[in-house]
């Protein structure tokens, strides 16, 4: 988003520090063309009352990591409906589809078109030039993976990683502790520096502000494992986080705690989906200690997974 801030919105009155504002001065720019410029995980809708009839503007990120669905009502046709979660929807609309990853939706014709045009997308299709013929790339491959963490290590509030032991979470989980440690020598230098400052008559002209200091990190990074009692994936976990220098916690839950989750998990996921149930209870539990923590944002090796197909799901 600083990158947009600079490029496209330079000389724009930021009124906050938010990553959605930059929306904003680029849809003044660029109208709905701009959801290709946004690089992350994103659901929005805008509202443009400047205009008449009033516009509103919705788009999903490309790969549908945020969740979004949209409504209509045979009561009130002609209305269009947005929200993050089914269960918000179901009183007021009688037609409900999930918000297809990618696209963007507008009032003004009506329309959903895909905004996401990847050079791979019709590799199906075995059109000439649809099928990619370079060879894997394996430095390339870690460098977009790296770049990939860091990028998502730019929060304002403390982070950790889900750490299983496995491949895909420890490989995950030692890219962020590399950056995490670069935090922490960025905030002790700028500490140093700013009691040399103090100490002496002059504020000394090297006193800039690393971006990476000013990132909500802790001094180190915190993992965080969750499994039945003396399960092989603790002690894989355990391993992972002695080996990487990680604050490691551990927690435990029975099978009649799983089995008591398992309500409040549907509710939330809005799915029956047996797969999706049995992964994401554990993770459920382990999310309300990281929550309690205070830790807003956790990284996991999922995306790793679906990327390298590592998993015999896929």
């Amino acid at each position: 988003m600083e990158t947009l801030r600079k490029t496209f919105a330079e000389g724009q009155p930021f009124k906050t520090h938010s990553d959605c504002e930059v929306i904003l001065h680029l849809y003044r720019q660029r109208d709905k063309d701009l959801c290709s410029l946004l690089d992350g995980m994103f659901s929005f809708v805008l509202l443009d009352e400047s205009v008449t009839p009033t516009r509103i503007i919705a788009a999903r990120d490309p790969i549908g990591i945020t969740t979004l669905y949209q409504g209509r009502s045979s009561k009130n046709p002609g209305a269009v409906y947005f929200a993050s979660e089914l269960k918000a929807l179901v009183d007021e609309c009688d037609d409900i589809v999930s918000f297809p990853p990618g696209h963007v939706y507008d009032s003004k014709t009506d329309t959903t078109e895909r905004y996401f045009k990847p050079t791979w997308w019709d590799g199906d299709s075995g059109a000439e030039g649809s099928i990619p013929t370079n060879k894997a790339d394996l430095d390339l491959v870690r460098t977009k993976l790296e770049e990939a963490v860091r990028k998502r290590l730019m929060s304002e509030v403390p982070y950790g990683v889900l750490l299983s032991g496995g491949l895909d979470s420890s490989l995950i989980a030692a890219i962020a502790a590399r950056e995490t440690e670069k935090v922490a020598l960025a905030q002790l230098s700028l500490r140093q520096k700013r009691i040399e400052a103090m100490s002496g008559t002059a504020t000394p002209k090297d006193l800039l502000v690393d971006e990476a200091a000013t990132l909500a990190a802790w001094p180190q990074l915190h993992s965080f494992s969750i499994g039945l009692p003396n399960s092989p994936d603790l002690l894989a976990a355990r391993k992972a986080a002695a080996f990487l220098g990680t604050v490691h916690h551990e927690y435990t839950f029975t099978v009649q705690e799983g089995l008591d989750a398992i309500p409040e998990v549907i509710y939330h996921l809005e799915t029956y989906d047996v797969t999706t149930v049995r992964a994401s209870t554990p993770m459920y539990l382990l999310s309300r200690k990281i929550k309690a923590m205070g830790v807003k944002m956790v990284l996991s090796g999922e995306g790793v997974m679906k990327f390298l197909e590592a998993s015999s799901v896929i």
